[in-house]
């Protein structure tokens, strides 16, 4: 049966429906769904990691086969449509731990000093303390101070991630973000020259890191996505499409 090549899907991505033919590895047997048009091309295999060139298969092909389920999915753009083989957002939260536990902290500490102005004290003697200090009606002040800032903080990290996309078609990669203005940087696959992924240990850790893209027509990097979830995997799929 024909060699096959797959990249693992991502948690969170969107990809637009393609034709696809499952194969089966001959290094280890872990079953593909390839992008018909990627025939031809040289792909590692995500589960062995062993490099082979797709060819055209001698055999008929495993075509919606009941009960047949592929271990991996390649997608591919073709023709003059350009499909969608992975889109891409900047992680909201995981990308900025320290803002977000500072947040959580604040919103955790007004709703406490709310129950405290209520008269709730929850067992805490620290609480009846400072409500005698500042009163009941500043300490409800302070606590919806504390919630409503630590809200607004994670709304914008939420609203910003959404603006920001990354989009892998099967001739290019494309970085869109802004609020109100809009930009734009896409680097062509055929075209590219570098390729960075850049991750710390806590990175790692939470899932996450940056990913840069230049081409050979410019000098510096002209992608720059940063805090993107699983960049190994997004990087893949770059390399895969070149």
């Amino acid at each position: 049966m024909a060699d096959a090549s797959a990249s693992t899907p991502d948690t969170g991505t969107d990809a637009t429906a393609v034709q696809h033919v499952t194969y089966q590895c001959p290094h280890c047997g872990a079953k593909s769904s390839v992008a018909e048009v990627l025939m031809g091309e040289r792909i590692d295999c995500r589960k062995c990691h062993k490099p082979f060139e797709l060819g055209v298969p001698v055999a008929q092909p495993i075509r919606d086969e009941p009960g047949a389920k592929a271990d991996f999915v390649v997608d591919a753009g073709g023709g003059d449509t350009e499909e969608k083989v992975l889109v891409t957002h900047p992680a909201a939260f995981r990308n900025r731990p320290g803002k977000t536990l500072l947040a959580v902290t604040a919103i955790a500490l007004g709703v406490l000093c709310l129950l405290g102005a209520l008269g709730v004290g929850l067992g805490l003697g620290l609480l009846a303390q400072v409500e005698g200090w500042i009163g009941a009606t500043v300490l409800a002040a302070v606590g919806g101070v504390l919630i409503v800032g630590g809200l607004i903080a994670m709304g914008i990290w939420w609203l910003r991630s959404r603006f920001e996309t990354l989009t892998v078609t099967g001739q290019r990669t494309t970085f869109r973000f802004g609020l109100i203005s809009r930009d734009t940087s896409e680097v062509q696959h055929d075209d590219i020259r570098n390729l960075q992924v850049e991750q710390s240990g806590f990175d790692r850790l939470l899932g996450v890191g940056d990913l840069f893209l230049s081409s050979s027509g410019q000098d510096g990097l002209e992608i720059h996505a940063y805090g993107i979830p699983h960049p190994e995997h997004v990087a893949d799929v770059v390399r895969d499409l070149q």
